[in-house]
């Protein structure tokens, strides 16, 4: 390696470096160099640095993949929270996506990172050979950085001391393609216990019974004639008694509606439980900061039924509709379902 040239992007253009005995052991992005932009006579300064991997010369010509790209931008004079609401809205979109909301939104905000996509896409379409179309924002960080002070005029000749926040962004790029969250669920098999008729109950739905009860001392006898630990009644008869039901049925793709019992929080007030944003802070109020205020008006006198206030939070049949199913395992019977579902 020692002797070797290879070409290190500034964020502008390839420069030619050649490896000596001091760089043996070292990362070759700790050599690259970075560009420094000064203002207001050098004391802030806003510094872009491009990461690379080291790599051999042949092998930075060659396509990588799952090869992930940062860019980053400092001392950028705008405050943190105004950067997060922007950033937070092209979180995990493509670039073609980012870039357009980024024109439509304020350009205080929006104008640094633009830039920071555009260096971060230039850097991995020269270093790493990486389509921008197959890009995707994986990380976007916003972090707060040193505060720096101006000094402004006052009424009477007196000049004061104004220390204002400044943000550091990091832009991670990263090829579409990565792990999904998903859940596992055992769907199966199930067997249909009883087909409910409306002229003899009233309705009409078929009873599936789930995990078959092995140990026949733990049935009791009116539970003789269906020994499965779960019973549920679904409004579908194209099924036949004693038919076992497997996720067979479902396919990739497919849209899903889960319900299950969500997780019990125990007692909760009102602030947790449905949202109250509680009382002032200040202004006369004291030790009232969580609590609710009025449950209710002089007439008609009395708490109205169903009136939000603190309680047992959780524990209670919840339904996510829509949820999308990643994949179909058939021999051991599970469904991963894209996101997340209630209960444990």
């Amino acid at each position: 390696m020692v002797g070797f040239t290879f070409g290190v992007h500034n964020g502008r253009e390839f420069i030619p470096v050649q490896v000596t005995e001091d760089m043996v052991g070292h990362r070759l992005g700790e050599f690259s160099p970075t560009t420094k932009f000064s203002r207001h006579g050098g004391k802030i300064q806003r510094e872009l640095e491009a990461k690379t991997t080291t790599m051999e010369a042949e092998k930075l010509k060659k396509p990588k993949s799952n090869m992930s790209v940062t860019a980053k931008l400092r001392y950028l004079r705008i405050a943190p929270r105004k950067v997060r609401l922007v950033a937070d809205l092209i979180r995990g979109k493509r670039i073609e996506e980012a870039q357009n909301i980024l024109n439509f939104k304020v350009k205080k905000a929006a104008l640094p990172l633009l830039k920071l996509l555009r260096s971060a896409t230039a850097n991995a379409k020269n270093n790493f050979q990486l389509d921008e179309s197959n890009l995707y924002i994986a990380k976007i960080l916003v972090d707060e950085g040193p505060k720096y002070k101006r000094w402004r005029a006052r009424a009477r000749g007196r000049a004061d001391e104004i220390q204002k926040k400044t943000s550091h962004i990091t832009v991670v790029l990263d090829e579409k393609g990565n792990v999904i969250p998903v859940t596992l669920i055992e769907a199966g098999p199930c067997q249909v216990t009883q087909i409910k008729t409306k002229e003899k109950d009233g309705y009409e739905t078929i009873q599936v019974g789930f995990k078959k009860i092995e140990k026949q001392k733990k049935i009791k006898k009116p539970m003789k004639k269906k020994p499965f630990r779960f019973l549920r009644e679904f409004k579908n008869g194209e099924f036949k008694i004693g038919q076992k039901i497997d996720v067979s049925i479902f396919k990739e793709g497919d849209r899903v509606k889960v319900s299950g019992i969500s997780k019990g929080k125990g007692f909760a007030g009102g602030v947790k439980r449905w949202g109250f944003h509680g009382r002032p802070a200040t202004h006369g109020t004291k030790h009232e900061l969580r609590t609710l205020g009025s449950v209710g008006s002089s007439f008609p006198e009395r708490v109205i039924k169903g009136r939000k206030m603190p309680g047992r939070m959780g524990f209670e049949r919840v339904t996510v509709k829509k949820l999308k199913i990643a994949k179909v395992d058939k021999e051991n019977n599970l469904l991963a379902i894209k996101g997340a579902v209630p209960g444990r």
